[in-house]
């Protein structure tokens, strides 16, 4: 085998391997469990609408809402209990939707969020927003 078809085959390996460990690492997260399904439906008090970021979780607030970014390797959905609790008393929240669900691939979704959606108090919480303690936006 020439030096140089041993260096390509080499090459294919090393790449091989990265792409394996790369969907290992990736597919590999926590999952919603029942409860947090349950709660992906809408109720009387709280409308879960499918958005293109993400989710809304739309209750009785007006003038509040909340851009929530989920932590690294956990499904979007498994926040929803929460999520819809807030939602039915203090402000609306969408929930953005990562992909392969690490918050650094979808670093501007607020962005788009705050250009569709027109609210007096606008509050972005989650890992990537001010060291993750939340901050305005």
């Amino acid at each position: 085998m020439a030096k140089k078809q041993k260096g390509l085959l080499a090459l294919a390996v090393i790449l091989a391997a990265l792409l394996l460990a790369f969907g290992l690492y990736f597919g590999n997260y926590y999952h919603a469990d029942k409860t947090a399904q349950q709660a992906m439906k809408s109720s009387r008090t709280v409308k879960v609408k499918q958005t293109a970021e993400g989710y809304l979780f739309d209750g009785p607030a007006k003038k509040n809402a909340i851009i929530f970014y989920p932590g690294a390797k956990v499904e979007t959905t498994a926040y929803a209990p929460l999520l819809k609790q807030i939602a039915s008393q203090e402000a609306d929240v969408f929930l953005v939707a990562m992909p392969l669900h690490m918050a650094f691939f979808g670093l501007n979704k607020a962005d788009k969020i705050r250009a569709s959606y027109h609210y007096q108090n606008l509050v972005h919480v989650g890992p990537l927003a001010g060291g993750g303690h939340g901050g305005y936006v």
